[in-house]
């Protein structure tokens, strides 16, 4: 990972595309100033059951960053639900979306 990431801070806007939300890239592009942070794979939970004060997808098991904006310092982070869906071919209570990020300087 260190190979591929830009050390310099050559640029004035860095973004750390990635598939999946994992920690560990989230802590590489914090160390290396990146500004933002996309990334997928969750499909939003793609299955989310709905309780009053939580709501629990299988997802959470594998990570905590399932869908929507997070703020690491000053990284943020985006984690788009997306279209698609993976082994189960439904989605409930995960309505899929389409991203649009605007960037201002």
């Amino acid at each position: 990972m260190d190979s591929v990431v830009d050390k310099e801070n050559r640029y004035d806007l860095k973004i750390f595309l990635t598939h999946q939300p994992r920690q560990f890239l989230i802590d590489k592009a914090k160390k290396y100033n990146y500004n933002l942070y996309l990334a997928g794979h969750t499909h939003g939970g793609q299955i989310m059951f709905l309780f009053p004060f939580k709501n629990l997808s299988p997802t959470m098991l594998e990570t905590k960053y399932v869908r929507g904006v997070f703020h690491f310092g000053k990284l943020t982070a985006i984690v788009t639900r997306g279209l698609g869906m993976s082994i189960a071919p439904v989605r409930y209570n995960s309505t899929p979306e389409i991203t649009v990020i605007t960037l201002l300087k």
